[in-house]
């Protein structure tokens, strides 16, 4: 037994924390099931309600204190960026554009800066903030 084994046993507070934690994650895991079967079946049944809205030309209705309104939402991506960016400042909706950076790459680059020389250069320090938060990793085994 390695003497991490032997202070984590003289703990049981720890180990009662670690049960926690997993127990929680485990929930956690459950209900992201839950909620995708759930997100599912409102797909179904809103498509269903639409096709009998449709099929009884109503463009609304209440019911229980609610009401329903038939809708069409749009959601758009670019295929060429370059090109729709363009286009758009070129046809006044220049002020739509604007320039990104990955969240996740960016909080890489961060934190090898971090590893690397132990500090956020000193160019861009006021500008950039970090947060660091400990966490634990549970495995398997």
């Amino acid at each position: 037994m390695d003497t991490a084994d032997q202070i984590v046993q003289q703990h049981s507070p720890v180990f009662a924390l670690a049960d926690q934690l997993v127990a929680l994650r485990e929930r956690k895991e459950q209900l992201k099931a839950q909620t995708e079967n759930n997100n599912a079946e409102i797909e179904r049944t809103e498509r269903e309600l639409l096709e009998q809205m449709q099929e009884n030309d109503l463009q609304n209705f209440k019911r229980s204190g609610k009401q329903f309104i038939c809708s069409t939402k749009v959601w758009a991506s670019a295929v060429d960026k370059d090109k729709v960016y363009d286009w758009m400042k070129n046809n006044g909706y220049g002020d739509l554009v604007k320039e990104t950076v990955n969240a996740n790459s960016f909080n890489s680059l961060v934190k090898e800066l971090l590893d690397q020389d132990g500090f956020v250069p000193e160019e861009v320090a006021d500008v950039i903030n970090v947060t660091e938060r400990a966490t634990i990793i549970v495995r398997k085994g």
